[in-house]
């Protein structure tokens, strides 16, 4: 049971571990890890909040969070993320090592929640080893994967995020086309263009957004065909996205006239 005074000694830990610094990290790091054994979710909660605020600090409690992220998730991920992903994140690179291990579980809670938090991380090495979960069998998993890989922003994610597009799974393709949307550029204007042909309007929307960042003649005439969309959302969105590349061309056209001017 979360008591009243365990409570204030997570506080009062994580006061003296700002107030003192490294000092004060391994007794901190020490209690928290304690804590992160109790069968109550609440206490273990604060735990992870308290390691969450110690960030890298907290390298030596990576295998005791590692241990948690099996733990059945309170809320949806998309709202409200599990606190040990939260605390992981803040760790960072350190705990990547420990969250590739994680991510072949047997426990599906635990390999959804470190595909996230790699994600969250942004590690380029993670890339690979999320992209295998976008075949696993538990819905959560590969839609956690999806996710992940479109969150590292990475240009050697276009490739898998390109071919999860044919994913059966609909979620799974919205975060594809919101992920290489995020990437941007050229290189994915095949791909975005390809996702506005899905049956999805959530897939069409998130790919209206990345088509309005590049300044071509295949994304504007795919952006104009969608003006006359079905579903009134991925119009706006199309509709968005045009008048962005309109005053971006605005903006190019006012700079060479002042360039020109400057010149004369």
């Amino acid at each position: 049971m979360l008591t009243i005074a365990r409570a204030v000694a997570l506080f009062t830990l994580a006061a003296a571990y700002a107030c003192l610094g490294a000092e004060a990290a391994a007794d901190s790091v020490y209690w928290a890890g304690a804590a992160l054994s109790a069968t109550n979710a609440g206490e273990r909660t604060l735990a992870c909040a308290q390691l969450d605020r110690m960030g890298a600090e907290a390298l030596l409690a990576v295998p005791l969070l590692i241990a948690r992220l099996g733990d059945d998730p309170a809320g949806d991920w998309r709202t409200t993320e599990a606190p040990a992903v939260m605390a992981l994140d803040a760790i960072g690179d350190p705990a990547v090592e420990s969250l590739l291990g994680a991510l072949r579980s047997t426990n599906a809670v635990a390999r959804a929640a470190a595909a996230r938090a790699l994600g969250r991380i942004k590690h380029p090495q993670a890339l690979r080893h999320i992209a295998v979960l976008l075949a696993d069998p538990e819905v959560n998993v590969y839609r956690s994967a999806a996710w992940a890989l479109a969150r590292l922003e990475h240009e050697a994610a276009i490739e898998p995020l390109t071919a999860a597009l044919a994913h059966a799974d609909e979620q799974v393709r919205e975060y594809v086309a919101w992920g290489l949307s995020e990437i941007g550029g050229s290189r994915v204007l095949d791909a975005l263009a390809q996702a506005m042909k899905d049956e999805s309007p959530a897939v069409r929307r998130a790919a209206s957004k990345g088509l309005g960042g590049i300044s071509n003649t295949t994304a504007q005439e795919t952006l104009a065909a969608a003006l006359n969309d079905s579903d009134a959302d991925v119009r706006r969105a199309a509709e968005e996205a045009v008048a962005y590349l309109k005053r971006k061309a605005q903006r190019r056209a006012a700079a060479g006239n002042g360039r020109h001017e400057e010149r004369q």
